[in-house]
C-alpha cells in the first residue's frame, strides 16, 4: 500500500485527479470533461451537480483503494468562479461563467458609484473585466438577479467550496482573493472599500492563512487558483528570479519575486497582482493564447479539410520566414488577443488562401503569437529574469519554443517535461515536506530548450 495524495486539478476543459506518492511521483491518474449546461439566459455554464458527482465518487474510490493510503487530498481550480450558498449551505444561484457578458448598463452603474475606473483598477491591482472580477459577480446578484441575491449566506471562490465537499470548513484563502477578482486593495491589504460598502464582507468566512486542515488524519487542502498553484513548485525549487509562462485556455506570466508597483497603463494591458496562499503579491500578465491558438487551428482544419491532429504534428521547419513586412503589421487576425493595445495592427483571415501550405500558416501563426506574447510580458521585463520556464500545453508545440526561445535570447528558457504544475503545486500544500532545487528539476523533467 503506497503513501499518497490525491490532487483535483479543475480547469475549464478537462477535469482530472492525480495520486502522488512520496516522492512527487503520478502513480495514478485520470481525467475526464462534462457537457455545459445554460443559465437562465441560454448561456453556457459548467454542470457543477455532474461534477460534485463525480468528485465525491472519485474521493471514494481513491481513499478505499487498497492500493493507496491516502494522507491528503487538495484542489486546485481555475478563478474568477464564486459559488454562493444558503444559510443550509447549500447553492442557491446558478455557477455563472466568468466569461458571460454583463448587462449593457451594469459598468456605467458600477464605475459611477465606485470609479473612475482607473481608481478601480489601480485600488484592485488589476483591469475591469466583468464578470472575470468575480467581485462584480456578486454586484450582479445584488442588482440584477436579487431573488437570488436574498438566498446567499455564504460565498466561497471554487477551490475552497470543492474542499468543504471533502469536509473542510467554509474558508477565505489569499490565492483566490487575488486572483484578479476586484475585491482585494493590495495596497491597503485588506478588502476593498466597495466590497465593504455593498455589504459583501459579511458573506465571505475568515481567510485561512494554514495550508490544510486534518480531519480524522486526513490533510484536507484548503484549495488553491491554478496558476498560483502552478508557480510554487518553481518557487520552491528555483531560487533566482524567473518568468514562469503557465499555458493552457490562458497564458499567463507570472515573476513573483518582482515587486515594483503596477503603472495603471499596465493594468490596461492585464497585468495583474495574483497572491500566494500566504498572502505575497505575484506580479503576472495574461493572454488568451491557448483559446485564440486553438480557434485559429479550427479555422485552418477547415480551409486545408484537415484535422486538428495533423496540424498539431507539424513540426518546426527553420526554412520558414516571417512573411511581415514589419513586425507590428500583422498577417493574420488576432482580435481575441487585442493586438492593438501593444501597438499591433490586426490582420485578416481573409486571406489563408494566399499561403502556399498550412505548415507555412501554422508558422505565421506562432510567429505572430510569439510577438504578441512577449509583448504583453513587457511589465515583467523591466528587470531582466534569470531564466524563462514554460509549462503546460505549449510545452508540446515545438514550433512555439523554438520561436520563443529565438525572440528572448540570450535569456535562457526551460521547458517542464511533466506539465503537471497546478496539480503539483497542490500537492506541495497539502505535504509536510517541500522539495529543493534537485528534486525539482529532477521531478519536473526540465529541459533547455
Amino acid at each position: 500500500m503506497k503513501k499518497g495524495t490525491l490532487v483535483f486539478d479543475i480547469g475549464k476543459t478537462n477535469k482530472k485527479l492525480f495520486v502522488f506518492d512520496e516522492k512527487f511521483q503520478v502513480v495514478f491518474q485520470e481525467s475526464k470533461q462534462f457537457s455545459e449546461i445554460t443559465d437562465e439566459d441560454g448561456f453556457p455554464m459548467e454542470d457543477l451537480d455532474a461534477i460534485e458527482v463525480w468528485i465525491k465518487a472519485s474521493f471514494q474510490r481513491i481513499i478505499t483503494n487498497q492500493n493507496f493510503l491516502i494522507e491528503g487530498v487538495n484542489f486546485s481550480t481555475y478563478g474568477a468562479s464564486m459559488v454562493c450558498l444558503d444559510h443550509e449551505g447549500k447553492r442557491c444561484t446558478p455557477f455563472y461563467n466568468y466569461l458571460k457578458p454583463l448587462p449593457d448598463d451594469f459598468q456605467d452603474q458600477f464605475i459611477q458609484k465606485y470609479g473612475p475606473k482607473e481608481l478601480f483598477e489601480e485600488q484592485t491591482s488589476g483591469p475591469y473585466l466583468g464578470m472575470l472580477n468575480s467581485g462584480l459577480q456578486l454586484y450582479f446578484l445584488k442588482y440584477y438577479r436579487p431573488n437570488f441575491y436574498q438566498k446567499v449566506k455564504t460565498v466561497l471562490h471554487l477551490p475552497q467550496y470543492l474542499s468543504s465537499l471533502i469536509g473542510l470548513n467554509h474558508v477565505n484563502d489569499y490565492s483566490s482573493l487575488g486572483c484578479h477578482t476586484g475585491l482585494w486593495d493590495y495596497k491597503e491589504k485588506k478588502f476593498a472599500a466597495w466590497v465593504l460598502k455593498e455589504g459583501f464582507l459579511e458573506l465571505f468566512p475568515s481567510i485561512f492563512t494554514e495550508n490544510f486542515e486534518k480531519v480524522n488524519k486526513l490533510r484536507i487542502g484548503k484549495g488553491i487558483h491554478d496558476s498560483t498553484a502552478s508557480s510554487l513548485p518553481y518557487i520552491k525549487g528555483f531560487k533566482d528570479s524567473f518568468i514562469l509562462i503557465s499555458t493552457g485556455t490562458w497564458s499567463v506570466a507570472m515573476k513573483p519575486a518582482d515587486l515594483t508597483p503596477i503603472k495603471v497603463s499596465d493594468i490596461k494591458n492585464d497585468t495583474v497582482l495574483f497572491m500566494s496562499p500566504e498572502g505575497t503579491p505575484i506580479k503576472a500578465t495574461r493572454l488568451l493564447m491557448g483559446l485564440h491558438y486553438q480557434e485559429s487551428l479550427k479555422l485552418f482544419c477547415e480551409a486545408f479539410q484537415l484535422s486538428t491532429a495533423d496540424i498539431e504534428n507539424i513540426k518546426y521547419d527553420p526554412k520558414f520566414r516571417d512573411l511581415r513586412s514589419t513586425s507590428k503589421d500583422l498577417i493574420l487576425n488576432h482580435h481575441l488577443l487585442e493586438p492593438d493595445r501593444f501597438g499591433f495592427v490586426n490582420g485578416t483571415n481573409d486571406n489563408i488562401d494566399s499561403f502556399e501550405s498550412v505548415e507555412q500558416i501554422i508558422h505565421q501563426l506562432v510567429f505572430e503569437i510569439v510577438d504578441l506574447q512577449t509583448a504583453s510580458m513587457r511589465p515583467l521585463l523591466v528587470t531582466p529574469p534569470k531564466a524563462f520556464f514554460i509549462d503546460g500545453g505549449f510545452t508540446k508545440n515545438e514550433i512555439f519554443l523554438k520561436t520563443i526561445s529565438d525572440k528572448l535570447k540570450p535569456i535562457p528558457i526551460f521547458k517542464s517535461n511533466r506539465p503537471i504544475g497546478s496539480a503539483m503545486g497542490a500537492c506541495l500544500m497539502v505535504r509536510e515536506v517541500g522539495i529543493n532545487s534537485k528534486e525539482f528539476f529532477e521531478l519536473y523533467e526540465i529541459e533547455k530548450i
